[in-house]
């Protein structure tokens, strides 16, 4: 297999999900960040406008490189003859045998590298002594290995790295737009295309407010979607408030803020498992949960003659940052 895509649909469900878990966890992460930084400003009409791109990193452990899971799995006809060849020397025995061990699903141990894990080692099953009926016959296939050629296609990134243009707009009663957009596009040979979109919307109620408040406050929710290749769709959510003070000097200003979120993002996977190129694929359709709940960001915003730049510190299950470099009035 040479990229994600190819990869995935030489795997089961259970091998699937195992495989393709550190990226839903970090690419559901990466989503919901970079969204705010400098609330909006609490007056009924503004204009505001900023554009720039995002760029979002979630780290990932040592331990996400590699997985081992209990799982079903149907063996290739290849696989299957090399089976009954164990369980019986008669080349008639060993067709039929071959027919019933293709016919049905085998509980089996599935370990190796993850999409992020070793590009030199395979994904390796691990079969138990079976006793099976074929022909009116029970044949004892023993406990064995086969390698599936699936290895990790990003090897240990230590920092899963995401990027989107980023459209700010605003401010009517102190409410501004926000909107992600990317075409498909190719951004990398083992991750193929990506086509993303996600728009959020961002209040301060302190417009509402007759008297000014110490720190200006942002209410906001986002939401986006992105789908890599031809069989990956992921879904993210997030609502969340944020407090920000700026402190402006002569022809800069910074921005300090934090906020809090609460969050769920969701990858779906719609694929055909090819367990056989001399049949028919099994048509599968599942969802991975991203790990991230909620988080809480930490950054600042430094704005020097329009040319603004952002950084944070995201602190949830999976870690993560932003850094945005944006330009606008």
């Amino acid at each position: 297999a040479q990229n994600l895509n190819e990869s995935v649909q030489l795997l089961s469900q259970d091998a699937a999900e195992e495989y393709v878990s550190p990226i839903a966890d970090a690419f559901g992460a990466n989503l919901n960040a970079g969204w705010f930084n400098k609330a909006p400003d609490a007056e009924i009409l503004g204009l505001d406008i900023k554009l720039g791109l995002v760029f979002m990193g979630s780290f990932l452990s040592e331990e996400a490189q590699r997985f081992a899971v209990g799982g079903l799995y149907r063996f290739t006809s290849s696989q299957a003859r090399d089976l009954a060849a164990k369980a019986t020397s008669d080349p008639t025995e060993q067709s039929v045998l071959v027919e019933e061990i293709i016919s049905q699903d085998f509980s089996v141990q599935i370990a190796g590298p993850t999409v992020i894990g070793s590009e030199s080692e395979n994904i390796i099953v691990t079969t138990k002594r079976e006793a099976v009926q074929a022909g009116g016959q029970t044949f004892i296939i023993p406990a064995s290995n086969v390698i599936i050629p699936v290895t990790g296609l990003i090897e240990d990134p230590g920092i899963f790295p995401t990027a989107a243009p980023q459209l700010t707009f605003g401010t009517v009663y102190g409410t501004q737009g926000i909107i992600r957009y990317l075409p498909d596009v190719e951004i990398s040979s083992e991750i193929g295309k990506l086509k993303y979109f996600g728009f959020g919307v961002q209040h301060n109620p302190a417009v509402w407010f007759a008297n000014p408040m110490p720190v200006d406050i942002a209410l906001g929710f986002f939401t986006q979607k992105l789908e890599i290749g031809s069989i990956f769709n992921t879904n993210t959510t997030a609502l969340g408030i944020n407090v920000s003070k700026t402190f402006s000097g002569i022809v800069a200003s910074v921005t300090p803020y934090a906020g809090f979120m609460i969050e769920k993002s969701t990858m779906e996977l719609n694929y055909s498992y090819v367990f056989d190129p001399n049949r028919d694929p099994i048509q599968i359709n599942f969802e991975i949960e991203g790990a991230n709940k909620s988080r809480l960001t930490v950054g600042a915003l430094v704005n020097l003659l329009g040319l603004k730049a952002a950084a944070d510190y995201n602190f949830g299950t999976i870690k993560n940052f932003s850094v945005s470099i944006l330009y606008g009035f």
